[in-house]
């Protein structure tokens, strides 16, 4: 099966990506952790409620990048290809990076 069918029927998902946990990974993973539970010990009732917040908020702003690099990643990779696949004279569409 191509590729376009494969994105068609769903077998691939350009989000769904691995991270590798390795031993680098884990360490800074671990620190995040701990990090994050003695801030939440210091904080009162209404401190957590606020932390929570901000934490829900600053997640949906890193998925908007995260989309934001994808896009700029993926017309990046199309614009690399349209270079090989092109005689080398033709000039490359252009598309607005709004």
């Amino acid at each position: 099966m191509d590729i376009l069918k494969e994105l068609y029927f769903g077998n691939i998902c350009p989000i769904e990506r691995g991270i590798k946990k390795g031993p680098d990974y884990k360490k800074a993973l671990n620190e995040v952790c701990v990090l994050e539970d003695a801030l939440r010990e210091q904080l009162t009732a209404d401190g957590k409620k606020i932390y929570d917040a901000y934490m829900t908020k600053h997640l949906a702003l890193m998925e908007m990048e995260d989309c934001d690099s994808f896009i700029k990643g993926y017309r990046l990779g199309v614009k690399l290809l349209l270079a090989v696949l092109l005689d080398y004279d033709t000039p490359l569409p252009q598309v607005s990076e709004e």
